[in-house]
């Protein structure tokens, strides 16, 4: 059975919008959430953390919410963030990732689609056409909740009728329905997919005055994460 875990992130700063996916079969799932228990394990025992801690890009790197007790220790941080992201490593897990030049959409267009529904439809596409190529099985869809999910599974069941607006124009055979939501908190493929999706923004578009040995540890991240990008792109209107 095929999965597709997906998340979103917005630069206000750099205006733009990411979403990415994190595509596998279930027992490739079941070893990534086994893998994720032993690390929360040991996290705990060497750091004090919840042994429910969420894997969370922006948490982790900020020092934030359950993350706060490692505020400001970035050599340890940027470790614990490489063992996240190579735990899928040698598993076969690969990744999509869209992202949306806002800005340019605003000013090309007088009443612009919300960035999710656009950026989301796009992955669709990808995750379907990836699909087609690995299971004769549909593909199940679990994504971060998100106050458009309403929106945008009305918006599935057309495509489903009468087919995307995207580029590749697709009916999305391959994608299982009713799409799925998930608190991020509970399910590890998403954490895995919000962890690299922080990643890839962040290559994509660097954060304004990047501290020199910030730069050096996301480029080092982007490494692990590189070899499993099955596509990726950036739509500028």
């Amino acid at each position: 059975m095929l999965i597709a875990h997906v998340d979103e992130s917005y630069s206000k700063e750099q205006n733009h919008y990411f979403i990415g996916a994190a595509v596998a079969e279930q027992t490739e799932w079941e070893e990534l959430d086994h893998r994720y228990d032993n690390l929360r394990k040991n996290f705990s025992e060497l750091y004090d953390l919840s042994l429910n801690i969420e894997f969370h890009g922006h948490e982790m790197m900020g020092g934030a919410h359950q993350w706060k007790k490692m505020r400001g220790r970035h050599r340890e941080i940027a470790n614990l963030y490489k063992q996240v992201l190579k735990a899928s490593a040698d598993l076969n897990i690969f990744f999509l990732f869209k992202g949306m030049d806002v800005r340019r959409q605003k000013e090309r267009y007088y009443n612009p689609y919300p960035p999710y529904l656009v950026t989301m439809t796009y992955l669709l596409e990808s995750i379907d056409e990836e699909a087609s190529k690995l299971s004769e099985e549909e593909c199940i869809v679990i994504a971060d909740v998100n106050s458009l999910q309403d929106k945008l599974q009305e918006r599935f069941n057309d495509y489903k009728k009468i087919g995307t607006f995207g580029y590749k124009h697709s009916t999305l055979t391959n994608l299982s329905s009713p799409l799925n939501f998930a608190d991020s908190s509970r399910v590890n493929g998403l954490q895995l997919i919000d962890t690299a999706l922080y990643i890839y923004q962040r290559c994509q578009i660097p954060p304004n005055n990047e501290h020199t040995k910030a730069k050096k540890t996301r480029k080092n991240l982007w490494q692990i994460i590189k070899p499993q990008v099955a596509s990726e792109n950036i739509w500028r209107p």
